[in-house]
């Protein structure tokens, strides 16, 4: 499975680099990247890059050339892991964290002061304290969405795993409530670790970037559109982003085609055979620089979420200064707080109101892209890496992380 857009550009250390300092001894687990699963890749690599950048940092991953580890070689030492032929993904998940992985750093225990895990589960039992990632607990939220054997994986492995965690890292406020409220970790063990822009604040040039888009889609010249970025999955409400725009009036409606990127798929065709497809066009997986056009040159970007982790297409838009319409939900109202105009998109017409006036009122669109620009600069990666790395330090000393909710040490994005 390919990388997702916006991804690929991480392993070429597009991550701010830090002063080498000294620190603890870093393993990181590199096991979940591996799968190709979405965000997981883009935030493991960047990640793991900047903590190489600042700390001796070893990954150890699964010894196939699907694991790709290359990507940190240049700054990390690699440990690959001889691993077990599986038959299952719960199967595979199970050999590497309660064999493979565990052996492997005791092994290596002289050589390490504490194991980050990038995604919910953790290496047991482990010679060392032990970090992991929570990106969003829509397994709890929505458990009829997913399928009993991810059920089980998630919360019968996951829960107690964030549970005896030395510290766990949480990727918005959202996510860290639902692991203290839903999950019952302890508020002193969670950490938030805000995530930054792909994308280089601000340092784009619309205009020249709608007319390339313009070009791509062989719309007319000086042609204007809206854009949703992978919106097939269920969580991103693509039926109700489709009706939406279908609601527009037919004048406005043709004037701001509505581009679906990275949505070629059978379930977009059906939604739009059922929910009208005028003015829509759908586009596979793009290029960065075709991606960072689409968006930079749209008149807004529409994201329809009902449940995020963080919400990095949403920062990505406000970096480009491209104007927010977004779902009131988390975690998109704490990223974009303040500088987008937030619907509730169960509501019908309310994004195809918004999407109405942003198109009609220059005013509004520019006051809309200048907040943007601005609650953008307020996430970067080297605040996500200094926080990490913080957490992973205290732990490693044997002492809960000073960066805790529970301490009141908020990250520079927090509202």
């Amino acid at each position: 499975m390919p990388r997702p857009s916006w991804a690929r550009s991480a392993a070429a250390g597009s991550v701010a680099i830090m002063t080498t300092v000294s620190g603890p001894r870093v393993a990181v687990d590199w096991f979940a990247p591996v799968l190709g699963m979405d965000g997981f890749v883009d935030y493991s690599t960047r990640l793991a890059r900047g903590l190489a950048a600042a700390t001796p940092t070893t990954a150890f991953s699964p010894d196939h050339p699907r694991w790709a580890p290359e990507v940190l070689e240049d700054v990390a030492a690699v440990e690959r892991v001889t691993v077990a032929e599986a038959t299952s993904r719960t199967e595979r998940t199970a050999h590497w964290y309660d064999d493979e992985l565990p052996r492997a750093l005791e092994h290596a225990a002289d050589d390490i002061d504490v194991v980050w895990a990038p995604a919910f589960f953790l290496p047991d039992p482990s010679p060392v304290p032990r970090v992991l990632t929570a990106h969003d607990l829509a397994f709890v939220h929505h458990p009829d969405r997913f399928s009993p054997e991810n059920r089980a994986l998630y919360v019968d492995r996951g829960r107690p795993d964030a549970e005896r965690a030395d510290a766990v890292l949480a990727i918005s406020e959202s996510t860290a409530r639902d692991v203290v409220e839903l999950w019952g970790v302890d508020p002193a063990r969670v950490v938030v670790t805000l995530l930054g822009p792909t994308v280089e604040v601000g340092d784009v040039d619309r205009e020249a970037s709608r007319a390339r888009a313009v070009q791509r889609l062989g719309l007319p010249a000086g042609g204007r559109f809206v854009v949703a970025v992978s919106p097939t999955h269920w969580r991103k409400n693509l039926r109700l982003v489709v009706r939406e725009h279908q609601l527009l009036p037919v004048d406005l409606r043709r004037e701001l085609p509505l581009v679906l990127v990275n949505a070629d798929e059978p379930q977009t065709h059906q939604i739009l055979g059922e929910e009208g497809r005028d003015a829509v066009v759908v586009l596979g997986r793009v290029d960065d620089d075709a991606l960072r056009d689409l968006v930079a040159g749209a008149v807004a970007l529409l994201h329809g979420s009902s449940l995020e982790g963080f919400g990095l297409p949403a920062l990505n838009a406000m970096a480009l200064g491209t104007p927010l319409v977004a779902n009131d939900a988390p975690s998109l109202s704490e990223v974009g707080a303040g500088a987008a105009r937030f619907v509730h998109i169960d509501e019908r017409g309310s994004m195809a109101a918004a999407v109405a006036e942003i198109a009609q009122d220059g005013a509004l669109a520019a006051r809309l892209s200048a907040a943007g620009l601005r609650r953008a600069a307020d996430f970067d990666w080297a605040t996500t890496t200094a926080r990490t790395l913080t957490t992973l330090r205290d732990v490693a000393a044997g002492s809960l992380p000073s960066l805790s909710v529970a301490a009141g040490r908020q990250p520079a994005g927090e509202s």
